[in-house]
């Protein structure tokens, strides 16, 4: 009678429990490494949320070079800017009478210095969107973003009104303004 009253505990039950403790643990974990994989800087979305009128293949380009050179959280909104004044993403590539060519228009000697492979082919090419916008990072990191946003972007092109309108299609992709 006294087995009826307590009942032990069938194999069933036993292994189950563990089991089911275990896999609730490993969910736990999993939905963790999720949602860290989505903060800024590891991949996953934007610092500066980037408006619908970027295409979405090419924003995880922009944040991943902005990120790779340090160019904060306004970079990935500069890069579209720079990329749509450019070559209105890559859709007009034609050399320019200067000679720049590829997505970002470099011209070959700028390209020559701050060309790097950015989807790691093992090939440096303006006509590749990757190393192109990687590029255009590292040269903008190095012309003095993200604390001088201006002088980078003059940089770029020497043109006051060039630098005007790249900060005003920053402001409308990525409602914000690298100058403030």
């Amino acid at each position: 009678m006294e087995s009826e009253a307590f009942p032990v505990p069938g194999p069933k039950l036993v292994v189950g429990l563990p089991v089911a403790l275990l896999a609730g643990l490993l969910a736990i974990v999993f939905s963790v490494a999720l949602l860290g994989s989505q903060s800024p800087g590891c991949g996953g979305m934007p610092s500066t949320p980037l408006s619908k009128e970027v295409p979405k293949r090419l924003v995880p380009l922009y944040d991943e070079a902005a990120t790779r050179f340090h160019l904060g959280p306004k970079g990935p909104a500069v890069l579209a800017a720079i990329n749509f004044v450019e070559t209105s993403f890559g859709q007009n590539m034609a050399t320019s009478s200067a000679g720049a060519n590829g997505w970002m228009a470099f011209l070959p000697s700028t390209w020559e210095v701050w060309g790097v492979d950015g989807d790691g082919d093992g090939d440096k090419d303006p006509y590749d969107a990757a190393d192109a916008i990687f590029s255009a990072a590292n040269y903008l990191h190095d012309s003095g973003a993200p604390k001088r946003w201006w002088d980078a972007i003059f940089a770029y092109n020497h043109a006051g009104w060039y630098v005007e309108k790249v900060l005003r299609y920053t402001r409308q992709f990525g409602d914000a303004d690298p100058a403030s």
